[in-house]
């Protein structure tokens, strides 16, 4: 027990250390290739951004997608619902985009 908060002490004296600009990444031009994209994710939804500022390009991955057999991980409904979808994505009411989004996508 004592060890840990000795630990936990540490941690936050680090944390109040830290500067808020120490914890920014900038960069001069965005990634060109794969390897020089950001990547973010929690291991099951994942991103590599690019960056930019006319044109902010991300790739997406999803772990069902490359979930493999036995299981099939796709819906055979899907590809009837992706103009619908599409529709959706590009709407301009903001607000209203996740609830839509989700009635369609949970087939």
């Amino acid at each position: 027990m004592k060890n840990r908060l000795i630990g936990l002490c540490i941690v936050c004296a680090c944390c109040l250390m830290a500067k808020a600009d120490d914890l920014k990444l900038w960069y001069q031009q965005p990634a060109k290739v794969w390897t020089e994209a950001l990547p973010l994710g929690n291991s099951r939804l994942a991103a590599m951004v690019y960056g930019g500022v006319a044109n902010e390009q991300i790739q997406l991955n999803e772990e069902t997608v490359w979930g493999g057999g036995p299981h099939r991980n796709d819906s055979p409904k899907a590809f009837g619902v992706l103009p619908k979808v599409r529709e959706l994505i590009f709407l301009p009411d903001v607000r209203r985009k996740p609830k839509r989004l989700w009635l369609i996508t949970s087939l």
